[in-house]
């Protein structure tokens, strides 16, 4: 019974792999055919490998962009409790200072209801007759 596990038995456990540098990882995957559990175990070791890095890779990258959008809400309110310093377009001296400016309201417009009878058009009903109707 134990010879049978000992052919199954791999040449390098995958602690053995992942203490091997990229080199001697590739070249102990290169004694062994396309297919074999040793060439198998290698790319996984490899797959392993590519995994840790993204995964550090993704972590970078949040931290920037935490760190991005902290830092613009901070100028964001910093531009805001300095206000303007000097007059914007339209805007006086005078009026400078009480906030936005001032803009006047549009005139009211007066909607009259039209006195105009609306076209009818021909709507055949259920019997086929054409009847008036609204389209």
């Amino acid at each position: 019974m134990s010879e049978g596990f000992a052919k199954v038995r791999l040449a390098a456990t995958p602690r053995d792999l992942a203490r091997k540098s990229d080199t001697d990882l590739a070249l102990w995957q290169s004694q062994y055919q396309p297919g074999s559990r040793e060439y198998l175990s290698a790319d996984r070791e490899w797959n392993r490998r590519l995994t840790a890095s993204q995964v550090s890779a993704m972590k970078f990258a949040a931290v920037v962009g935490v760190c991005g959008t902290l830092l613009g809400a901070v100028v964001g309110a910093y531009i805001q409790s300095q206000g303007s310093t000097s007059p914007t377009k339209g805007e006086t001296t005078a009026e400078k200072g009480r906030g936005a400016p001032q803009v006047n309201p549009a005139p009211a417009i007066s909607v009259k209801p039209s006195t105009q009878k609306q076209p009818q058009q021909q709507v055949p009903n259920k019997s086929g007759q054409h009847v008036e109707g609204k389209p």
